[in-house]
């Protein structure tokens, strides 16, 4: 049995899908999944309809894997991901990049708050870097904001009640080479996992 809400989500994934077959250039994919998503974003019901929502006392970091597909940029990768993640409110990521992949964030309930950051190499010290700021964005339901390969940034919860996340990945994380940045200490490290 197909629900309208399914049939929502399944488009938005053949979307997905055709994009990745026909468009070549990470930017502008990742551009056309920001438009794509806040359509779906605006659907009322259909993540409630593929996932358990957690009540409002059981809000901790959890992942939700709503799909994966064999397509992904760069091409001949291991695929691009779409999940929904519960956000405890306030909490935030690292400062991390996603290596060769871009990703996309949009906002099913509550808001957050992203930075970019321009990553400089510090002047004579090889491992060392500073970060920059160069856009902050906060984001209601329904909105959704790209970042593109070797991209820094991060994203907070600011929503004190239900945060539910959703992100799409270029590629599986845990199969690429991307980092955590420390602003303190001005390094980075290998990120871990599909982070």
């Amino acid at each position: 049995m197909q629900t309208s809400e399914r049939t929502a989500f399944g488009s938005f994934v053949a979307d997905l899908h055709e994009l990745f077959a026909t468009v070549t250039d990470g930017r502008q994919q990742a551009d056309r999944v920001v438009a794509r998503l806040e359509i779906l974003l605006r659907e009322p019901g259909w993540l409630e309809s593929m996932i358990d929502v957690p009540a409002p006392e059981d809000y901790r970091f959890r992942n939700f894997l709503l799909h994966r597909d064999e397509l992904g940029f760069p091409a001949g990768g291991s695929g691009c991901m779409v999940l929904a993640h519960s956000v405890p409110p306030w909490q935030a990521s690292p400062i991390h990049d996603h290596g060769p992949c871009w990703v996309v964030y949009g906002i099913y309930q509550g808001r957050a708050q992203l930075r970019r950051y321009r990553v400089a190499p510090e002047a004579g010290l090889s491992a060392a870097f500073r970060l920059e700021e160069t856009e902050r964005v906060s984001l209601d339901a329904g909105q959704a904001l790209a970042f593109y390969p070797g991209d820094a940034h991060d994203i907070r919860s600011i929503a004190p009640d239900k945060r539910l996340i959703l992100r799409i990945t270029s590629q599986d994380l845990s199969q690429v080479e991307k980092y955590n940045y420390d602003p303190h200490v001005y390094t980075r490290r290998p990120a871990a996992g599909g982070d």
